[in-house]
């Protein structure tokens, strides 16, 4: 059976011990296993349920906390990965066997004070590969070409851009937008008319 390069995704919380105050990174931290009854690392196969759940504890962080949201690789087939994509969060028994010597990306972090946010790209580039991105470019009115340069070279591609077809897929097909997203999308849609 062919097996294709897939991701899945962990959320984890730690509390921060000390930063690297010129950075503004933490240097040492202990990670924590619960909060309010939510267990950590939360785990899953699908990016959507694992981006909310980590913008869900985003909001609840408190000092010296960080959240980060990794991006896992894993080499798995078709059936096996349709498998994964079922189970709301996954325990390390379920993907052990798939796990890759690939690196580990940090798709996104913060802490109550700062961040970084990249999770928006892999959201984006996971969900194309369930719509027809020709269809769904010609309705958001966006160049076919300019969205594969993006997908397959990494050539630049606006954040407006990349946020119109997560809309337009979800108008197409529900589940890749969430309202928290909507407010990002208005403030970049005011920006771009003044």
């Amino acid at each position: 059976m062919n097996e294709k390069q897939r991701n899945i995704y962990e959320v984890t919380l730690n509390i921060v011990n000390t930063w690297d105050k010129e950075a503004g990174f933490p240097m040492d931290m202990d990670s924590v296993d619960t909060m309010d009854d939510i267990k950590f690392p939360y785990i899953a196969a699908n990016i959507l349920l694992a981006y909310n759940f980590y913008l869900g504890i985003k909001e609840q962080l408190g000092d010296d906390e960080l959240v980060d949201l990794t991006a896992i690789e894993i080499s798995v087939s078709d059936d096996a990965w349709i498998a994964l994509l079922e189970k709301e969060t996954l325990e390390y028994d379920d993907y052990k066997g798939y796990l890759t010597d690939g690196t580990q990306k940090v798709l996104a972090w913060a802490t109550l004070k700062d961040g970084d946010d990249n999770a928006v790209d892999e959201l984006l580039i996971t969900q194309s590969e369930y719509f027809n991105m020709r269809a769904v470019c010609q309705r958001a009115k966006i160049s076919y070409s300019t969205f594969r340069g993006y997908k397959n070279n990494k050539q630049p591609f606006s954040r407006m851009k990349k946020y119109t077809l997560l809309k337009y897929m979800n108008v197409i097909g529900n589940g890749c937008w969430n309202s928290k997203m909507n407010d990002t999308f208005l403030f970049l849609s005011k920006r771009k008319c003044s």
